[in-house]
């Protein structure tokens, strides 16, 4: 069997598949460990992996291969786009720094998608809780790295924040391109303009809900800041 990751690329890899398993059955702990281990080189008996290669002609292959070792890397898509589900699986874990971290990787290696905005949603969404689980964290008495911890939660927070509104933005604007179609679709005479509108991007993300994400980060980035 082969688990599919996000992006319809199918991953035929054991690990993978024992980590979306983990993760369907909430066990997001589990999951992580696993996800990252599929991501790592692997060192394998070429005997296994002869046999893989041709499992039409095991018996040769085994008698030629010897029990020498290789180390088999994952394919380098692959292994990028096991990061989205590893950072959903830090994230249900609460390692948040740890999903923020597999998120940006996902990011850099996807430059692609670095517009998509579910993707950047998650990363800002991300940075949010992760400050401020930071500033809620119980300190003893004159600890020298709250003063620290406490300016680096304020600046993931008006980094969170500025991308909340960029997406805030990105969402009115097609929602406001969607209704100048509709507008042009009533007043033409045919109904092309109606279905030319049908196809326009819909707003992924709703605009108010991301004004909230963008006034609740811009408060707690001052305070934090105070």
């Amino acid at each position: 069997s082969a688990t599919a990751a996000p992006g319809g690329l199918v991953v035929p890899d054991a690990t993978a598949n024992l980590a979306a398993a983990h993760l369907a059955l909430n066990q997001p702990q589990a999951a992580a460990r696993l996800y990252d281990a599929a991501m790592r080189p692997k060192t394998v008996s070429t005997t296994a992996a002869a046999a893989y290669a041709a499992p039409g002609n095991v018996g040769e292959q085994l008698a030629a291969a010897g029990t020498t070792t290789a180390v088999v890397v994952p394919a380098a898509d692959a292994a990028s786009r096991l990061r989205l589900p590893l950072a959903r699986a830090l994230y249900d874990a609460w390692d948040l720094k740890a999903a923020r971290r597999a998120l940006l990787f996902a990011l850099r290696d996807s430059p692609g998608d670095q517009s998509s905005p579910p993707l950047l949603f998650d990363v800002a969404l991300t940075l949010q809780n992760a400050a401020v689980a930071d500033l809620k964290k119980t300190r003893p008495a004159g600890d020298a790295s709250r003063l620290p911890e406490c300016e680096a939660a304020a600046r993931a927070l008006a980094l969170a924040g500025s991308v909340f509104a960029r997406l805030k933005a990105q969402s009115e604007a097609r929602l406001q391109a969607r209704r100048e179609a509709v507008a042009a679709a009533a007043a033409a005479a045919s109904g092309g303009g109606k279905e030319a509108a049908a196809l326009l991007p819909a707003a992924v993300l709703d605009p108010t809900k991301l004004g909230i994400h963008v006034d609740f980060c811009t408060e707690s980035a001052a305070r934090a800041a105070a």
